[in-house]
Formats: C-alpha cells, sequence, structure tokens
C-alpha cells in the first residue's frame, strides 16, 4: 500500500516536470564558452561560488535551519512523511555538491547559476514549507514554553531580513537563534507531553513534488547563458523557483482532493494553510525587494536601493545628472553599477555591463579590453576594488580613445585633476577644459 502511494505521487511530480524536461535537456547539451567569458563570469560570482565566502553569521544561521530541519523530520511520527522528509534532505545536499563540483571546481557553462549560495533557496523554501506546517501546530496545540519558543522563532526570522541591523545586535540575535534553535531540538526529543500526529501525505507529496519540480526548472530556467539566454530569467531567478513552487503546492493539492486520496479530508484543512503562509511570506518578501528597488527620478527622493548601500557614490550621479551636459561621457570605477541610470550619462565601462553576458555574450571581449585599458583585472587573486589604482596615463589613454569628459574616482584615491565635486567618498574631476579653453 505504501508502495502504491508512493509510485503515484512520484507519477504526479513527474507529470508537473514533463514540460521542462525538453529545455533541461537542451541546456545540458549545449556548447561550451570562450575562455575570456567563462573567466569574467566566474569573477562576477565569486562570492557565491565559494561555500566559504559567507558571513560567519549567515552560516551560524544556516546550521539553525539545518539542524531544525532535521529535528521537523525526525520527530514525525509518520514513517512516510519522515521518509520523505529525509529524501528531501537528501536531494538538496546532493544538488548543493554538485552545485560546487560543476562551478568552482570544474566549471560548466550550462550549471554556473547552479552555485552552493543558489542551492540554498532551494532548500529554504523546504525549510519554510516544514517550519510553517510546524509553527501553525505547535501554535494552536503545543504546551505554553513550546508555543512562546516559536514566537519568539518567528519574531527572530523577521529581524534578520532587516538590513539596517548593526553588527553587534546582528550577532547577538544570531547567538539567540542558535540558543532558541537548540532549546527546540531539546523540545523535540523530550517532549513535555507526547501527542499523536496526523498524516500529512498530501503535504508531503506536494513538497516533494515542487523539490522535483525545481531540481528540474532551476537549470533549465537559465539555458544558453552564453548564447542567448532570457533576461527574465537572470532578472527573476529565485522569484521564479519560489512561484513555481508554491503554484505545484496549490495545484497538488487540488488534485489530490479532486480525486479523493487517502488521508486527505483529515489533512486538507490542515494543508490549505500552507499555500497561503507561504503565499504571504513571498508577498511581503517581494513587497520589500519592489520597495527597495523603486526608482523615483524626483529630486528629493532618489533611488532607495543605491542610497542604502552606496549613498555618496549615487550622491555623486545624481550632482552630475544637473552640473554636467547630456552627452558628458564619465570614466567611472568599473567595479560599481548604477552610475549610468541614475546620471543619465554615459560611461566608458562599468558593472553594468557584467548583464549583458547573459544576453550579447560577443560584448565581453570589448567588456574585457576596456577593463584592462584601465588597470583593471578582476581575475587577481586579492580583492581589485581596494587594489585597483589607475595611473594618470592610463586615465588619459582613455580618455584620448573614447572622448571621456569626466572621472568619477574614490576620494581615497586622490588624482592630479581639477576636482569639479567631492563627498566623503567620492570625487569627480574633469578631464577636459571647459569649452572655449585650450587643453
Amino acid at each position: 500500500m505504501g508502495y502504491r502511494r508512493s509510485v503515484r505521487c512520484v507519477g504526479l511530480a513527474l507529470l508537473f516536470a514533463l514540460p521542462v524536461l525538453p529545455r533541461l535537456f537542451s541546456a545540458l547539451t549545449a556548447g561550451g564558452a570562450d575562455e575570456v567569458w567563462m573567466q569574467h563570469a566566474l569573477a562576477y560570482h565569486e562570492r557565491l561560488l565559494s561555500p566559504f565566502a559567507q558571513p560567519l553569521d549567515a552560516w551560524a544561521r544556516f546550521s539553525g535551519y539545518l539542524l531544525l530541519f532535521f529535528v521537523m523530520v525526525r520527530r514525525r511520527r509518520d514513517a512516510w512523511i519522515r521518509h520523505t522528509g529525509w529524501a528531501m534532505l537528501g536531494m538538496w545536499g546532493a544538488l548543493y555538491l554538485l552545485g560546487y563540483l560543476f562551478t568552482a571546481l570544474f566549471p560548466l557553462p550550462s550549471f554556473l547559476k547552479l552555485q552552493p549560495c543558489r542551492c540554498t533557496d532551494i532548500f529554504l523554501l523546504l525549510f519554510f514549507a516544514w517550519f510553517a506546517c510546524e509553527t501553525l501546530e505547535g501554535l494552536r496545540r503545543g504546551p505554553l514554553c513550546e508555543r512562546a519558543l516559536h514566537w519568539a522563532l518567528l519574531a527572530l526570522l523577521y529581524f534578520f531580513n532587516l538590513r539596517t541591523l548593526s553588527s553587534p545586535l546582528k550577532d547577538s540575535l544570531t547567538v539567540a537563534w542558535l540558543l532558541l534553535v537548540l532549546a527546540k531540538t531539546r523540545l523535540a526529543f523530550f517532549p513535555t507531553s507526547r501527542q499523536s500526529l496526523e498524516e500529512r501525505r498530501l503535504w508531503s507529496a506536494g513538497i516533494g513534488g515542487s523539490v522535483v519540480y525545481v531540481i528540474l526548472v532551476l537549470p533549465a530556467s537559465y539555458r544558453g547563458v552564453f548564447t542567448r539566454a532570457p533576461a527574465l530569467a537572470v532578472l527573476l531567478g529565485e522569484r521564479h523557483l519560489l512561484l513555481t513552487s508554491l503554484l505545484f503546492l496549490i495545484a497538488a493539492a487540488y488534485l489530490a482532493a479532486r480525486f479523493s486520496l487517502p488521508h486527505v479530508k483529515q489533512a486538507c484543512a490542515w494543508t490549505s494553510r500552507i499555500p497561503l503562509f507561504l503565499l504571504l511570506l513571498l508577498g511581503a518578501e517581494w513587497v520589500g525587494r519592489a520597495g527597495a528597488f523603486a526608482t523615483s527620478r524626483r529630486e528629493r527622493t532618489g533611488h532607495l536601493l543605491f542610497d542604502r548601500f552606496h549613498p555618496f557614490f549615487y550622491e555623486a550621479a545624481r550632482w552630475s545628472r544637473r552640473h554636467t551636459p547630456p552627452e558628458a561621457l564619465f570614466i567611472v570605477p568599473p567595479y560599481r553599477g548604477g552610475f549610468r541610470s541614475e546620471s543619465l550619462r554615459s560611461v566608458v565601462v562599468s558593472w553594468d555591463e557584467q548583464l549583458a553576458f547573459w544576453i550579447a555574450p560577443d560584448y565581453v571581449r570589448e567588456y574585457d579590453r576596456r577593463l584592462r585599458l584601465l588597470g583593471y583585472e578582476p581575475h587577481r587573486e586579492q580583492d581589485p576594488r581596494t587594489a585597483w589604482q589607475p595611473s594618470l596615463a592610463q586615465i588619459f589613454a582613455v580618455r584620448d580613445e573614447f572622448g571621456a569628459d569626466y572621472l568619477v574616482l574614490e576620494t581615497t584615491k586622490p588624482m592630479p585633476l581639477p576636482s569639479l565635486y567631492r563627498n566623503p567618498g567620492y570625487t569627480i574631476y574633469r578631464l577636459r577644459p571647459p569649452l572655449g579653453e585650450p587643453e
């Protein structure tokens, strides 16, 4: 009986995954990219390629996620649900290793987006689905101490998403998170009262199917990153995966209820809360991202995202928009992006051109040539953002070849040129005299 249920669930998952199989096959059999493209693509994703390049607090929180997931699967009484959870965790681990193998050790263009840190998105999808179910049940039926624990975990998950937290406060919250996870682990293995759990086969089938679907969609959605990649896949990325998985959950719940699969009547009302809970989480996350990326061209508001992370750079960009002619050409730090969109002025080369790799890979060689004219080599081991210091001869060579009018550089890297604007972060230099004056 259990074997038949497993076969039916796997068949349902494959049925949903069938439309993406041709795209997956095409992505895996596509040709390779040239060496210059691969070098810049790897430099662009260097931080994401290495699983050890993340901050310590991020790894501490992620360790808590792993431990909580282990606890939530381990405590399930129903063997079928428990085995499904272990299978999910095993598939994610295999995908993580596969991503590290074919992005960091033996890079393949078709797998370049399958990075270890992107694989964590898949795990977080699993974790929050299970955590939503566990929290709903704990807040409804658990003892008082466990209810308080769930509220505390939910509060910390909210605060972790606030980018304005100071480092000491974030470190303190991370320690508190790990302590609460350990407390949850103790309650899971030594509960104050053992309660019988309802079977959740429908829920497990939906989550398991979504994992299969996501694994198949991930490389297919980024197909052709070195030939003709769809811009939507690059721009939407993780949002596409999360939303398709959510749709799979809803569709699986509907079909299971429509055909009256076993145990649906007992679990349907409880399971129906899962898509709603995930939808609320995704909606809140989407609203936050949309608000951060919202751009206003009015003078007083500026760009919310840019102002948050690089305020001095975009103050310089907005000054350029107000005080330079529209046809002006700028030399900006090649590892900075957004100057063109915020100043409405042209630039010789910038980080924005990295986005063109997925759409027009032929631009890579020209992009590489302009970087080298400025003496910038992103493949060096030391951090090029601090090591890069262009010489006056390099600046003049780029000026003469492209007709650049202005230079934007960090204030800590002074140049013997007439400065027009300065703030604590950046200085704008004039490369050509005003109209009518000799050079």
